[in-house]
């Protein structure tokens, strides 16, 4: 016996959630100010894998950006307390920081049927884009103390195209992991 199952998912558009500051001709290639505050957290789920050759650790994550766009403001009547919530679409029409990772080996974007993801665009004008994934860092791994070896994996964010925009990364976020 053959089972045949048909899933019917609507296509995920552009909102109406969000408008343009009247007056200005937006440019999602233009960061929104001359210093762009920009907060990255690092929310580790759980360590998936340490492989001591090549000196790589892989990590289930999330990974949430905020940062402040006032070109852009929510209309009011899509919001669903004190944001709206917006979709991938959204997000291609948009400014949206260029973060790169400089211990980053492989990230992989965590799916179900789509990307697990959330783009939500608040009150004041605050986007905050999270991201689930499966991310490997390089970690230069030192032995001399094994078994009883500890290792510190820096992990360093910044911005490719960006020179200064100002990034911020609080520093409750930052973990430490210790091979067991």
């Amino acid at each position: 016996m053959i089972w045949l199952f048909e899933l019917w998912l609507p296509a995920r558009t552009a909102t109406s959630n969000y408008k343009y500051q009247q007056g200005i001709e937006y440019d999602k290639n233009v960061k929104p100010g001359t210093l762009t505050d920009v907060s990255v957290s690092l929310y580790i789920n759980r360590i998936s894998g340490v492989d001591e050759n090549k000196e790589e650790i892989s990590f289930d994550v999330f990974l949430q950006i905020t940062w402040e766009d006032l070109r852009i403001q929510p209309v009011l009547t899509g919001m669903v307390g004190e944001y709206v919530e917006l979709t991938k679409a959204d997000r291609d029409m948009i400014w949206v920081p260029d973060l790169y990772i400089r211990q980053l080996r492989e990230m992989k974007m965590l799916t179900l049927f789509e990307e697990i993801s959330s783009l939500r665009l608040f009150e004041n004008s605050t986007i905050s884009l999270s991201i689930g994934a499966t991310i490997i860092i390089k970690c230069d791994m030192d032995f001399v103390l094994y078994p009883l070896d500890v290792q510190r994996c820096p992990v360093d964010f910044s911005s490719c195209m960006c020179n200064r925009c100002l990034l911020f990364i609080p520093q409750n976020e930052i973990a430490r992991i210790s091979r067991n």
